[in-house]
């Protein structure tokens, strides 16, 4: 069984929910599509490569909600996490939701910040500003030249804190670990 799905008492909520947070993937990914489409030769990510997806991701928790929704939806995705997490593919060097083969089981509903990986991504730190990007990307031109073509991931952070904020007020400072566990699904079938 899956735990927390949308279904039942909240459905309206969580169907408003995904929509909002729908609306802010989109937007992330026109940008990263944006990126991609003016420099092609500088972006290398593809189904496979997962230099990106490194263990240990939280979401918040209208992401967790929405994966969970999906693995209701999709019985198939479903079975292929639990095939991760049996199997472990990856040892504990990469992102759970990963399969065997690179791919995401959980891609159509990814993380907000999965989205923006492999564009340049601008992020504040305690020494200023910095730019940073995946190191198969964007290898020969330096990064400050490209004002446009960057994902602010403090202005990101906080529309997707709002978003969860209008879904369940108090919600969004809490992580949630981006495993089955960490969603509150039984490893069982």
């Amino acid at each position: 069984m899956v735990e927390g799905s949308a279904t039942g008492d909240g459905t309206v909520a969580a169907a408003a929910a995904f929509a909002n947070l729908a609306a802010l993937h989109a937007k992330v990914d026109a940008k990263f599509a944006d990126i991609a489409a003016r420099h092609p030769d500088q972006v290398n990510c593809r189904r496979g490569c997962h230099s990106c997806c490194l263990p240990n991701l939280t979401v918040v928790g209208v992401e967790a909600a929405r994966i969970r929704q999906y693995f209701v939806d999709h019985p198939d995705a479903l079975a292929a996490a639990r095939t991760n997490a049996r199997d472990k593919p990856h040892g504990a060097t990469r992102c759970a939701m990963l399969d065997v083969d690179g791919g995401c089981v959980i891609y159509p509903v990814r993380p907000t910040l999965c989205r923006a990986h492999g564009a340049p991504a601008l992020v504040s730190k305690p020494s200023g500003p910095q730019l940073d990007v995946c190191p198969l990307n964007f290898t020969n031109i330096k990064l400050e030249t490209l004002p446009d073509d960057r994902i602010g991931v403090d202005h990101l952070n906080t529309l997707l804190f709002l978003t969860g904020e209008l879904w369940q007020p108090g919600t969004s400072r809490k992580r949630v670990r981006l495993t089955l566990r960490g969603l509150g699904i039984s490893m069982r079938g």
